[in-house]
């Protein structure tokens, strides 16, 4: 038996699983790859690499750690988590079939999934002008003309926020009908900001990098939209399946947790995006993972 499993090997799971290692806890990480979204990036044309904000080598670190202590990973995911007398019982689906591990406590660090259109050339210019998170790039947008496509607050917010240093920013929103009028609002607050109706995204072009959107509008009319960056920002969707019937999760599937980074379970502590409080960012999620760990640390040892 462990003394902790680790769910995930994202920015949150990476950490935890290196303070696990200072900590001297008998662990094991499951997650089908290490790095998790943390490892993706997109680039635009124009902006200058130094200013970027990169967690990468941090986050490169804590990989290679992992990788290097081969006895303390495992690839597969997780599939179930249930509590037993003596701690807890997780079902892990690998290549070879499906395991049991058994650990003491737990911490679910398994992030979200994205959504995606699946409309043409948006696999392929993904991380070419494309991306799925507007708040992370804002910062590298001045003075570009931006596109942000989502249905509901997240990609509102992001549009604002990308607002303050674009030129411009269009706004396509999609199944928001009862909040349309008051997303339609605060979008005005932003005079650079051009919101959209009655159209969807057919598909998107460029040559090196995403140059164009195509919108196909319910009469049959098409018409492209040429900017210097795309964002798809449809709410993901949180990873918590494997606990859904053993702790709290909030109307949208995210996993409930108290400033200590604990769940309604005992012994069961969560990490990053998948949790109420995720922000969607990387270097918030490396916090999150260790503050997670320093609990289940204190579970472990003091009962705490």
């Amino acid at each position: 038996m462990y003394d902790l499993v680790i769910l995930g090997a994202g920015p949150a799971g990476l950490a935890a699983s290196a303070y696990a290692t200072r900590k001297g806890i008998e662990f094991v990480t499951v997650a089908e790859s290490l790095g998790g979204k943390g490892s993706e990036r997109v680039a635009f044309p124009g902006p200058a690499e130094h200013r970027v904000v990169r967690p990468e080598q941090l986050l490169a670190d804590f990989r290679r750690e992992l990788e290097y202590l081969v006895e303390r990973h495992r690839r597969g995911l997780a599939r179930s988590v249930v509590p037993r007398e003596r701690g807890l019982v997780i079902t892990v689906e690998t290549d070879d079939g499906s395991h049991e591990i058994e650990a003491r406590s737990a911490v679910v660090a398994t992030g979200t999934r994205l959504r995606r259109l699946g409309v043409p050339g948006e696999l392929e210019y993904f991380g070419r002008g494309l991306g799925y998170s507007a708040v992370s790039y804002s910062h590298l947008l001045h003075g570009c003309d931006v596109v942000v496509h989502g249905d509901g607050r997240r990609s509102v917010d992001s549009a604002l926020e990308v607002s303050r240093y674009a030129r411009s920013v269009t706004v396509l929103l999609e199944r928001v009908e009862g909040s349309r009028e008051l997303y339609r609002n605060k979008l005005r607050e932003a005079s650079n900001v051009t919101m959209l109706d009655d159209c969807s995204i057919a598909g998107f072009d460029g040559d090196d990098f995403c140059r164009t959107v195509r919108l196909a509008y319910p009469s049959g009319e098409l018409r492209e939209i040429e900017a210097d960056a795309f964002f798809v920002e449809l709410q993901p969707e949180p990873n918590s399946e494997m606990v859904a019937d053993l702790v709290e999760l909030n109307e949208d599937g995210y996993i409930v947790v108290d400033l200590w980074n604990r769940t309604s379970a005992p012994g069961v502590f969560a990490a990053g995006d998948v949790t109420a409080a995720g922000f969607e960012q990387s270097l918030v999620a490396v916090g999150d993972g260790v503050k997670a760990l320093i609990s289940a640390y204190s579970h472990l040892n003091w009962g705490l």
